[in-house]
C-alpha cells in the first residue's frame, strides 16, 4: 500500500507541469534505484575499510597486462596514464574491445580504425570482438579463444584490467558478469589479479597511482577518438575526474591520479557475484540484459 502511494505521488508531481518548477529535481524513473540492496550487499563486506587511505603504486607488477574496454576509448579513459607507463617499464598491453562503440556500421568503421591508431601510438596490442553495443553476449566463443590465445603465449602472471562493477553504465557492468561466467578465466584464477577501473562512478580505491606526467599524452590519445558517442568532451571529462583524485595523492600542487580497486581474480569474482545474484533485473537499466536468460 504504501509502495502505490509512493508511485501515486510521483506520478501527480510528474504530470502537474506548473509544479516542477517549484523542484529542484526530478525522478526520472525511481526504479532505476533498484540495484541499492544488491550494492549494499558488496559495501557490508567492509573491504573497502581496509584501506583508510588508498595504496600509492607506479602500475601494477604485472609484466603482461590484458585490457578489456567495453567500448573504444574506455581503456584510456579508466586507466590511460597507467598503461602508457607500463609500456614505457617493459610491460606489454593486450587490449579487448568488446563493441566498437557504435551500432551504425559505417561510424563502428571508423571508430575502429581510430582505436587501432590510438593503439600503434600507445603501444598496445588490440583485438575487436565486434560485439553490438548494448547487446554483449553473457558467454562468448569468441571471447573465449581470444583469452586462450592470451594465456597460451605465456606463463606469466597477469593484471586484468576492466570497469568496475558497480560503474554506471550496463555495458561496463556487463564485463563484470562475463567474467564470473569465464572458463578460461575460473580456470587461470592463481595467475590473475584484478585492476578494476574508473569511468563514470566513483570508485572506492585502494589502490592510486600518480599519472601527473602522463596526463597530456593521455588527453591527447583521447582526442583522436572523432567519432565515440556521447556530446562530450571526454578528454576534458576525465582530466577533471583525474584531478579530483589528487585528493588520494601524496604530491602537492597539480597532481593527477587514477583509481582502481585491486584484488586477486578469486576475491573479486566473489564480491562481485553479491552483486549479480540480485539477478539482472536488479542490476541493469535496458530491456536487452534485464530479459537476457540467467545462468
Amino acid at each position: 500500500m504504501a509502495l502505490e502511494t509512493i508511485k501515486r505521488s510521483i506520478r501527480r508531481i510528474l504530470l502537474d507541469l506548473p509544479t516542477r518548477s517549484k523542484y529542484k529535481f526530478i525522478m526520472r524513473d525511481w526504479i532505476r534505484l533498484s540495484d541499492l540492496q544488491a550494492c549494499s550487499k558488496v559495501l557490508e563486506t567492509k573491504r573497502f575499510s581496509r584501506n583508510i587511505r588508498p595504496i600509492e603504486l607506479p602500475g601494477p607488477a604485472n609484466r603482461d597486462i590484458i585490457v578489456l574496454a567495453p567500448h573504444p576509448d574506455d581503456d584510456i579513459l579508466g586507466s590511460g596514464g597507467t598503461l602508457l607507463t607500463a609500456i614505457e617499464t617493459g610491460a606489454s598491453v593486450t587490449v579487448v574491445y568488446l563493441t566498437n562503440g557504435s551500432n551504425d556500421k559505417h561510424r563502428s568503421e571508423k571508430i575502429k580504425e581510430e582505436s587501432k591508431s590510438v593503439c600503434n601510438l600507445a603501444g598496445f596490442t588490440p583485438n575487436f570482438l565486434d560485439f553490438s553495443v548494448g547487446q554483449i553476449p553473457l558467454t562468448s566463443q569468441r571471447f573465449e579463444q581470444l583469452l586462450e590465445q592470451i594465456f597460451c603465449q605465456t606463463t606469466s602472471q597477469f593484471a586484468l584490467f576492466l570497469p568496475f562493477f558497480l560503474d554506471d553504465h550496463d555495458d561496463h557492468r556487463r564485463i563484470n558478469q562475463i567474467i564470473q561466467k569465464s572458463q578460461v578465466l575460473n580456470a587461470n584464477l592463481s595467475r590473475v589479479e584484478i585492476w578494476s577501473y574508473q569511468v563514470y562512478s566513483t570508485v572506492i580505491p585502494n589502490v592510486i597511482v600518480d599519472i601527473t606526467t602522463k596526463i597530456e599524452r593521455k588527453a591527447g590519445l583521447l582526442r583522436l577518438w572523432k567519432h565515440v558517442s556521447g556530446n562530450r568532451d571526454w578528454a576534458h571529462y576525465i582530466t577533471g575526474i583525474n584531478a579530483a583524485n589528487c585528493r588520494f595523492l601524496s604530491g602537492s600542487g597539480e597532481v593527477y591520479g587514477e583509481a582502481f580497486f585491486v584484488l586477486p581474480l578469486s576475491e573479486y569474482l566473489s564480491l562481485a557475484g553479491q552483486y549479480f545474484a540480485a539477478g539482472n533485473k536488479a542490476t541493469y537499466y535496458s530491456n536487452a540484459y534485464q530479459t537476457d536468460p540467467e545462468e
